[in-house]
């Protein structure tokens, strides 16, 4: 079909012909003119704001760093380590960066075989859940900190705070947007009402639309959440006003 976007050509491979993408059928969306528009519009959008001027001026991080994957794949199947992919990725953590895992495989192979078992049947048993709580189900359980969407239990709140906040809250954020007025290459005096509100952020409800960090980014756990609040009262401008 001419101008149906190649993600929709792949979509319907692998969902098969008769199959459904968000309770679509297949066959609608591919068909669709919407479809096509929806598919271009998302790489067409992320082209925009790069060249926009919130994508030049506002320093936000959107890409990786240069990955070696042949050297990692080279020495963790003769080892079963990479120094190249654990100093690459110390590298991109120190920019507020995720890295991608070291592995070919980062799906739960417990959860593989029960989809595997039936689509249906998985999908029935679990229609009663969070959509994304399933969907994050599937990622093995040593994913989610290898690649940094969540902090090691050994890091320092100002390690987690770099790696999970800088992208956006940095020395070069731009100092007219809103989230400028917290910095964390600028952690050793932190006023109250910054702290304060950092704290208030990092306690709402995973599905406030203010939570941080934003769930696409990453999680932090209870740990690390209590972590940073302690070290934010203890680097406050102004002893026990931070709480």
């Amino acid at each position: 079909m001419v101008g149906v976007a190649e993600g929709l050509d792949l979509l319907r491979a692998v969902e098969g012909v008769e199959g459904r993408y968000a309770a679509v059928p297949i066959a609608g969306l591919h068909a669709a003119k919407s479809g096509e528009l929806f598919s271009t519009f998302l790489t067409d959008a992320e082209g925009i704001s790069r060249l926009s001027p919130y994508g030049e001026n506002t320093n936000y991080r959107y890409e990786q760093l240069y990955v070696s994957s042949r050297e990692v794949l080279c020495e963790r199947l003769e080892t079963g380590a990479s120094p190249t992919w654990e100093r690459q990725r110390a590298q991109s953590r120190q920019q507020g960066l995720p890295f991608p895992f070291y592995g070919p495989d980062v799906v739960d192979a417990g959860r593989r075989a029960e989809l595997l078992k039936g689509q249906r049947d998985f999908l029935r048993r679990h229609q009663g859940e969070d959509t994304f709580d399933v969907a994050a189900s599937f990622i093995s359980a040593e994913v989610p900190a290898a690649v940094g969407f969540v902090p090691d239990p050994s890091d320092s709140a100002d390690t987690i705070l770099h790696a999970m906040c800088l992208r956006c809250h940095s020395n070069t954020t731009d100092t007219r947007l809103r989230r400028a007025r917290f910095n964390v290459d600028a952690t050793s005096r932190v006023p109250p009402s910054v702290a304060n509100a950092v704290r208030r952020r990092l306690t709402l409800p995973a599905t406030s639309p203010e939570v941080m960090p934003p769930r696409r980014v990453g999680e932090l756990p209870a740990w690390a959440i209590d972590r940073i609040g302690t070290y934010l009262g203890e680097h406050c401008t102004e002893p026990g006003a931070c709480n």
